[in-house]
């Protein structure tokens, strides 16, 4: 009977080694792992050619929607800006000879209701023939060049520290992903 406990006993350590082992593996690693992490960080890569450029075809997309709705409010705001801008009309005078002659206040006021309605016309016949693809290509190449320049600037090249718990932060650094930099072997 001394055999069978001797080759127990032996299994049992034998497995109590393995799985002190494991754990003390899985332990280093882990460690050695949040070590590496902690010292060294994570890169976040950015592409900042490709989000300005998402960025320029959703401006243009919504100066594509909002310009036509701007310009119809606008439309309808027309008469009453036109009549507030109509100043000196009623000092209008015709001149004959050396003496002046104040035209009448029904007259005045016909005068004036046809320049409204002859600027109103031509802005209107303007704004409808006028042609928004330019400056919508236009709002968005701002657009695609200020997202660029904010990435490159402020963005691309920081580390931030990313608080994961009171004691433990990864440093978090953000590098580009641009074709330029690979063509540059950088």
């Amino acid at each position: 009977m001394a055999k069978t406990t001797n080759k127990r006993f032996d299994k049992n350590h034998y497995w109590s080694g393995v799985f002190c082992g494991v754990f003390l593996g899985c332990f280093f690693t882990s460690l050695l792992i949040l070590v590496i992490i902690r010292v060294q960080g994570l890169k976040v890569g950015v592409n900042p050619d490709q989000l300005a450029r998402m960025v320029q075809v959703k401006v243009q997309n919504e100066a594509k929607n909002d310009i036509p709705i701007l310009l119809e409010g606008f439309k309808h705001e027309l008469p009453a800006e036109i009549n507030k801008h109509m100043v000196g009309l009623s000092d209008l005078t015709i001149g004959f000879g050396k003496s002046q002659v104040k035209l009448p206040e029904d007259m005045l006021v016909s005068i004036k209701d046809e320049f409204n309605r002859i600027i109103e016309e031509g802005i209107i016949n303007t704004l409808n023939n006028y042609d928004t693809s330019q400056y919508q290509e236009r709002v968005g190449k701002n657009a695609y060049d200020l997202v660029s320049n904010l990435l490159r600037q402020e963005i691309i090249g920081r580390t931030y520290l990313l608080k994961t718990n009171q004691w433990f932060s990864v440093p978090l650094k953000i590098v580009s992903t641009s074709e330029d930099q690979f063509r540059l072997g950088l």
